[in-house]
């Protein structure tokens, strides 16, 4: 039986490009499960080439090696499930209301707590390692830079042991990456930011309102128009735009 993140070697870093850079020049010998974890990162990257902020020693920033025994390249948004779930239930089990936004943001209300970055490495039709990218803020006050961010400290009103944090992380992301992969979606939907909410969106230049009705397989999001009509939206092509939007005439 393959080693679960929880029971597999974790290395700490005083500060470092990437937590995810770091896994990738270790992929050819690093074993499943293997976790880098820095204090800070100088080049944290997330979603769509976004750089992610984060003041240094106050937040958890560290990358998980998969290595998925004959998995469909095809099924890999599964493997995004899982972590995501893994850090939303976490929180969640801590006390604080959190949901995942699409794909795999983690919120709090409407504030940015968490955010994941996988990167897949494929062979042929299966996927042969995946590096699992989580940066969660744990007791960071003062987000200057991202005033839409919000961390477990200013939730809670506490601050948070960074290890203890992390042993708790891992061993609920371990938990439904074991899990029967055909549960994972509707376990995500039942925590999905805005599911069956009608609220504003916005594709190319055209703004409207909509919900949330389904995630394809592959990862796409399903959004019901007013009209009735659904369509199907990839990571890129939309964005959520806010509760309080008020749309031009």
């Amino acid at each position: 039986m393959l080693k679960t993140p929880v029971e597999s070697p974790v290395t700490f870093l005083a500060e470092i490009d990437s937590t995810n850079n770091e896994a990738a020049r270790h992929l050819c010998e690093a074993p499943h499960g293997a976790v880098w974890v820095a204090a800070f990162q100088h080049a944290g990257r997330g979603q769509q080439d976004n750089r992610w902020e984060s003041e240094a020693g106050k937040n958890l920033l560290f990358s998980i090696l998969f290595r998925p025994v004959r998995f469909k390249a095809e099924a890999q948004f599964l493997l995004s499930q899982a972590v995501s779930l893994g850090v939303c239930m976490y929180l969640r089990d801590e006390g604080l209301p959190a949901q995942i936004k699409w794909p795999n943001d983690i919120y709090v209300g409407e504030k940015k707590i968490a955010g994941l970055l996988l990167e897949h490495h494929v062979c042929g039709e299966y996927i042969s390692a995946t590096i699992a990218g989580v940066g969660l803020n744990v007791n960071q006050q003062y987000f200057g830079q991202a005033p839409q961010a919000v961390s477990m400290c200013t939730v809670m009103k506490k601050e948070y042991h960074l290890n203890t944090v992390l042993k708790g992380l891992l061993a609920a992301i371990s938990r439904y990456y074991e899990s029967d992969f055909n549960t994972l979606p509707a376990r995500y939907l039942n925590v999905l930011y805005r599911y069956r909410q009608w609220a504003w969106y916005q594709a190319g230049v055209n703004c409207f309102r909509a919900q949330i009705v389904a995630v394809e397989p592959a990862g796409a999001l399903l959004l019901e128009h007013e009209d009735g009509a659904v369509h199907s939206y990839l990571q890129k092509s939309i964005v959520f735009l806010p509760h309080d939007f008020i749309p031009e005439n």
